[in-house]
């Protein structure tokens, strides 16, 4: 091309450049600008994204308005596309956000990591974060590097199967070697040829070369390597007959499930180990090593033969693979490989012994998405971004170290969820609540609720939901040291509700308060009593020390929860603060010694509901909606010493003094209605103005 057709190029370009968005569209719709050159005529890899986000939008003309709203959805701004100008992408259109979470530390060859994973799958990061801490405890993993090889498989053809004989014989001499060698490593300064191994197939000879590739994956490293090895072949190894079939002719193998890889290994092949102390094992997992060891061989060795698995000798070694992968900017297609693992527990003692087998994790940590803004602070976090100028390869080997004890960390903790019946607890709560839009909830007279929905009527009780929540044994170790009544109390069944309170069934009180199911969303009804005397005095109570949630705490009148049963329960808001009054009448002869007389139905006001969660400690908190009612009566106390140690009537002057001098002498639900609501009830009480408060529809959230 001349200087003349250079220069009318670009001012071409210039032209274009200057035009409107809308008129660039237009030439695209006619063909006469390319989707792909538009980064390069717009000179603003952000401007091309938009332009390209218009057109594509005009290309289904029934549904241009339809298009455009779902291109609406897909971020663009605010985004390096230089960096995948070239790259990582072609004719983009925006990109997809996926959360990041972290698992660990978890202390790897002695050294602490925190480990990056993106994905959408629910639980994945807490389970993997869960096997990090019992890891941790227990020493660290120790891994071992076995193999350090990418690999790439051409085919090539010949004239008779004597001369593709006559080549994997040369190929793979003392000569041959030596000469494939020099040619390879002429194309890179990283790359360095461990071996060229032949395979015939009739005319057509397979040849798998293996190479360090540095920091790099090294697909691209590989391919020129190969490319000048077979060129050197033809012109200086005497097989001039030779034809190249194909640069890859899926003997790497790469991107397929394989035995070769599983056998012979691709990438870096690491062994990680860990043994976890019996201790550990009770006290985290909630499991024995003689059962975890008999469910490895039952379903990750056995069951996998059964199915005639290759490298699929684990429980779920994929997941944490890809989430790891697609978070530090790898290949994710590459998980189809990088995912083969061989999982295998014995019994050391009481304690177990853990392995994960990895013989091919395809990685890098430079080149390919590892350059993106994002994915390259993430194998920053992990101290391993880019080359290691002093041990070249070294972070791309750590990585892998890395990502096997993860993979060791996840197989641990879902291996014990299995054995404890635990694995479905939170997709199983998220699918009941997510239903609930197509379910009608109806009374009962019995301790069930019932769901029904049009093709199917299930009772949800303590045998139907239980098990797909964690923790709902009452006999666990969550129980060590509490009041042997208040354990019986924790068998109570509980109404669980959805976030707009529509109830989807029942459980344990101690589920309904372990913090292992409130941090999963599980949510259930309760209620409040705020007791004034004719004084307009509010009746206090300080929790007994026998409590198990929120022991010593001074909190309003009365709080607690309706049950299950029948009287207690309902689906549409009149039923349900009626069945609320009921447990509140119940529960304050129970605690307080107020009879049914003093403390009519008819007595307690329905002022509001609230939602709110709060932890009592480590293991119990609260997450409920709770139903507030206000009652004003002289009443006769005959405190039930498990439950209550003192109580006290205060005025609202008193109330607020010991709240500003002593906050956390209170209770967290009470401390709100306190700050956002209770002294104007009290107004009202003392005005004889409540009305204007009560039956509020709406769910007050905190």
């Amino acid at each position: 091309m001349t200087e003349s057709n250079n220069d009318d190029d670009r001012n071409y370009e210039k032209l274009l450049s200057d035009m409107s968005d809308e008129d660039i569209v237009l030439y695209c719709q006619r063909g006469n600008i390319s989707h792909h050159l538009l980064e390069r005529i717009t000179q603003n890899c952000t401007r091309a994204v938009r332009v390209r986000r218009l057109a594509a939008s005009k290309m289904c003309e029934t549904r241009e308005t339809s298009v455009a709203e779902s291109l609406s959805k897909l971020p663009y701004e605010n985004y390096d596309w230089d960096r995948i100008l070239g790259a990582c992408c072609e004719n983009v259109i925006g990109y997809v956000p996926i959360p990041v979470g972290i698992a660990g530390p978890i202390l790897v060859d002695g050294k602490r990591y925190v480990v990056p994973m993106a994905t959408t799958e629910g639980g994945l990061v807490a389970s993997t974060n869960r096997g990090c801490k019992a890891v941790c405890l227990a020493g660290g993993v120790s891994t071992a590097l076995s193999a350090d090889g990418m690999t790439r498989g051409p085919c090539v053809e010949f004239p008779t199967v004597q001369r593709a004989c006559d080549a994997k014989t040369w190929i793979e001499s003392a000569d041959g070697q030596a000469m494939m060698k020099t040619a390879f490593e002429s194309t890179t300064r990283f790359a360095r040829l461990q071996s060229v191994k032949a395979i015939m197939a009739g005319t057509s000879l397979y040849t798998r070369f293996t190479a360090t590739t540095g920091d790099a994956m090294g697909m691209n490293m590989m391919s020129k390597g190969v490319e000048c090895a077979l060129k050197t072949m033809i012109t200086d190894g005497g097989f001039d007959d030779m034809r190249v079939i194909s640069l890859t002719g899926n003997y790497c193998v790469d991107k397929k499930c394989a035995a070769i890889n599983w056998i012979n290994g691709r990438g870096k092949s690491v062994v990680a180990e860990a043994t976890i102390p019996n201790e550990v094992l009770r006290t985290i997992l909630k499991v024995d090593a003689e059962s975890l060891v008999e469910l490895n061989v039952s379903k990750n060795l056995v069951g996998s033969a059964m199915a005639g698995s290759i490298g699929g000798f684990n429980t779920h070694a994929a997941n944490i693979v890809t989430a790891i992968y697609i978070a530090t900017g790898q290949d994710p297609a590459q998980v189809v490989g990088s995912s083969n693992c061989l999982t295998l527990m014995k019994r050391v003692g009481n304690d177990l012994h853990i392995s994960v087998t990895m013989p091919s994790l395809e990685l890098g940590t430079l080149g390919g998405g590892t350059k993106l803004g994002p994915q390259g602070a993430m194998l920053d976090l992990l101290g391993v971004q880019g080359s290691d100028s002093e041990n070249i390869g070294e972070n791309a080997r750590t990585l892998a170290r890395v990502i096997a004890a993860a993979t060791l960390a996840g197989e641990l903790s879902t291996c014990s969820a299995l054995v404890t019946g635990h694995l479905f607890s939170k997709s199983r709560l998220q699918q009941l609540l997510s239903t609930l839009r197509n379910t009608v909830v109806v009374n009962q007279p019995s301790n069930n609720i019932v769901m029904a929905t049009a093709t199917e009527t299930q009772v949800l009780t303590t045998e139907a939901v239980p098990s797909h929540l964690p923790e709902t044994s009452t006999t666990s170790e969550a129980f060590t040291g509490h009041d042997q009544e208040q354990i019986r109390l924790m068998s109570e069944m509980c109404i669980v509700v959805d976030y707009d309170d529509k109830p989807i069934g029942s459980l344990s009180k101690k589920s309904c308060h372990l913090m292992t199911n409130v941090n999963e969303g599980l949510i259930h009804r309760a209620f409040s009593v705020i007791l004034f005397n004719e004084k307009n005095e509010l009746l206090l109570q300080q929790r007994a020390s026998e409590k198990i949630t929120f022991p010593n705490l001074w909190s309003n009148t009365c709080c607690s929860h309706p049950l299950a049963i029948r009287g207690e329960t309902g689906s549409t808001l009149t039923t349900a603060i009626e069945g609320a009054r009921r447990a509140a009448q119940r529960k304050l002869e129970h605690e307080l010694g107020i009879s049914k007389e003093q403390a009519t139905l008819d007595k307690f006001n329905f002022l509001t509901r609230m939602y709110y969660k709060a932890a009592s400690d480590g293991i119990w908190g609260e997450h409920e909606i709770t139903y507030i009612f206000i009652i004003k009566a002289n009443v006769n106390l005959n405190l039930n010493k498990n439950e209550v140690q003192n109580t006290a009537y205060v005025s609202a002057d008193e109330l607020k003094r010991r709240l500003e001098e002593s906050p956390d002498e209170f209770t967290p639900w009470f401390r709100l209605f306190c700050k956002f609501m209770l002294f104007d009830w009290w107004e009202g009480v003392k005005n004889d103005d409540l009305e204007r408060h009560l039956n509020n529809q709406e769910i007050r959230r905190m």
